[in-house]
């Protein structure tokens, strides 16, 4: 079943400023599935999501993410992968790790180009991707609902990507030193 949004929940609260903060979900060919409008969660602040497109057809998808943190302004990202209605291949899994190091790469070049002796925070990201339950078929979403169906946890330390149901959704715990 396809998802109806992709939920990152972080360790840090997010600065609310546009464009900060932003997920952005895209198809096998490079095209958004996202509607575009990420949004910060007003009672979570470590809590973000953007809806996509309903009925994704079977496929991987790429998700690029960015946050400002509220403490420091400090900004995060990173990318992961998920897979609807098809189990990722060897080859997939790999491509999706070099999009991981190279996405972490880039984050620690940006780091090292800031301020010598500033020490980088450890920053953990969960990832939900919520698909529709039968209660849910009919029914309009709207956007300050719980998410609905298969949650997938990513908490701390190392990059890794696990398979989830149906679609074996494919997902990141990133680490910043």
């Amino acid at each position: 079943m396809s998802p109806v949004r992709v939920d990152m929940y972080l360790t840090l609260d997010l600065f609310k400023k546009e464009g900060e903060n932003e997920i952005q979900v895209l198809g096998e060919a490079g095209n958004s599935v996202d509607d575009g409008s990420t949004m910060v969660d007003d009672d979570n602040r470590r809590h973000m999501y953007v809806a996509v497109q309903p009925n994704l057809p079977e496929g991987r998808y790429i998700v690029h993410w960015k946050t400002l943190a509220d403490d420091d302004q400090e900004t995060f990202g990173g990318v992961f992968a998920f897979y609807v209605g098809v189990t990722p291949t060897a080859g997939q899994l790999h491509e999706d790790r070099e999009l991981e190091e190279q996405a972490e790469a880039d984050a620690e070049a940006t780091s090292q180009a800031g301020e010598a002796d500033e020490t980088a925070e450890e920053t953990a990201t969960s990832v939900a991707i919520s698909t529709p339950t039968p209660a849910d078929v009919g029914r309009d979403n709207d956007s300050d609902a719980a998410p609905a169906g298969l949650i997938v946890g990513i908490v701390v330390a190392a990059v890794a990507v696990v398979g989830i149901g149906v679609g074996t959704v494919a997902i990141t715990r990133w680490r910043r030193e």
